[in-house]
């Protein structure tokens, strides 16, 4: 894994690098790859991910999980108010 290591429960600023049907990539560190699930973005209803962010923005993300197989980190959006 290239990038920080990080660690479940740590706030971090991340920015997206790829939007699917299902979720948000994000980018932190120059290399260390976040996944943000549609259902971890907001407590909003929405129908795609691109109506939260776009591509290149930045939203602070906290840390959920490390998984091995993928070489990333699982996270939730926060929503600042």
């Amino acid at each position: 894994m290239s990038g920080k290591k990080l660690r479940p429960g740590e706030i971090v600023t991340a920015q997206a690098v790829r939007i699917e049907n299902y979720g948000v990539f994000f980018d932190y560190d120059n290399g260390t790859n976040i996944l943000v699930l549609i259902t971890e973005m907001t407590q909003g209803v929405f129908g795609h991910p691109s109506e939260v962010i776009s591509l290149g923005n930045e939203a602070k993300l906290k840390i959920l999980r490390y998984n091995e197989e993928n070489d990333g980190y699982a996270a939730t959006m926060l929503i600042e108010e």
